[in-house]
């Protein structure tokens, strides 16, 4: 069964059909069409809505000055990017021949930038691990975004805390990178791999 176009069905609601096309839709309808019959319904709620609708349009000097206005915006100065430099890193202090159970599943990273530290833990698990952090000092971080080869592959905003979570994370390579309305702090290459 074909159905009669949108076009068609609002054309027929207003009365603008040919005699020979309002005749096939009636004959549609009669048939009964329950699904045109609903569309019929919702066009002419439709058209009673915008029937009672009394909003006018602004004046023209108005909406020039209103587009020219926003034209004239300055642009958001461009973020600031900053490499995080790394602090600490639990893999690096002592001998992993030394480490032995579960503390060797477990890696920790600390990491600073201009007035911000980063605190990450890298929790191990079979065939991946969950990225735990907390941002402290600075402004509060409006999202966080891990990347990898150049592509983002999760994203989530920071508790009031500054505390953020990803999981489960395959193992590899990644830049995580932590946005601010004014800068974004950059922890490039951050090494995900177990070596427990």
């Amino acid at each position: 069964m074909t159905h009669p176009s949108f076009a068609s069905l609002l054309d027929y609601v207003e009365d603008s059909l040919p005699r020979e096309a309002r005749a096939a839709i009636d004959e549609h309808l009669a048939g009964p069409c329950s699904q045109c019959s609903v569309e019929l319904s919702r066009i002419r709620a439709a058209l009673g809505a915008l029937a009672n609708d009394d909003t006018v349009a602004p004046p023209e000097e108005t909406l020039r000055r209103a587009v020219a206005a926003f034209r004239a915006r300055p642009a958001a100065p461009p973020r600031v990017r900053i490499a995080a430099m790394l602090v600490f890193d639990n893999y690096r202090q002592s001998p992993l021949a030394a480490v032995r159970g579960p503390a060797a599943r477990a890696r920790q990273l600390l990491f600073t930038a201009e007035g911000l530290d980063i605190d990450l833990q890298i929790h191990f698990a079979e065939g991946g691990a969950t990225l735990v952090g907390q941002i402290l000092g600075g402004e509060q971080p409006s999202i966080v975004r891990l990347h990898r080869a150049g592509e983002v592959i999760d994203d989530v905003g920071a508790d009031s805390f500054g505390r953020f979570a990803f999981r489960p994370v395959p193992l590899g390579n990644y830049d995580l990178v932590i946005e601010s309305d004014s800068r974004e702090v950059a922890i490039e290459g951050l090494e995900i791999h177990d070596a427990g």
